[in-house]
């Protein structure tokens, strides 16, 4: 008698454990969120484009950006960032 009834818990719990499995497959996927999903980068590292200098007009891997008196932003390169300096510009 026990047997039987340990055996009747027993095929219960997998009947509920097998439609628990099945209610979750069947389940209608969620709406999509504006949330967007970026591509894994490779190895490789990718190519910074050069900016040209507000001075000079040269391009260069990295500048420094100031601004001037009237809020105006320039980008500088290392060979005019003295000169930049020398104006007063404020630093951002």
């Amino acid at each position: 008698m026990e047997f039987a009834r340990l055996y009747l818990v027993l095929i219960i719990l997998i009947v509920l454990a097998v439609g628990c499995i099945l209610v979750m497959k069947f389940q209608k996927p969620r709406k999509p969120t504006n949330v967007l999903k970026f591509p894994k980068r490779s190895g490789k590292s990718r190519q910074i484009p050069k900016q040209a200098c507000s001075y000079c007009k040269k391009k260069a891997p990295a500048l420094s950006f100031y601004s001037d008196q009237g809020n105006k932003v320039i980008g500088v390169c290392r060979e005019c960032k003295p000169q930049a300096e020398r104006l007063g510009l404020l630093r951002l």
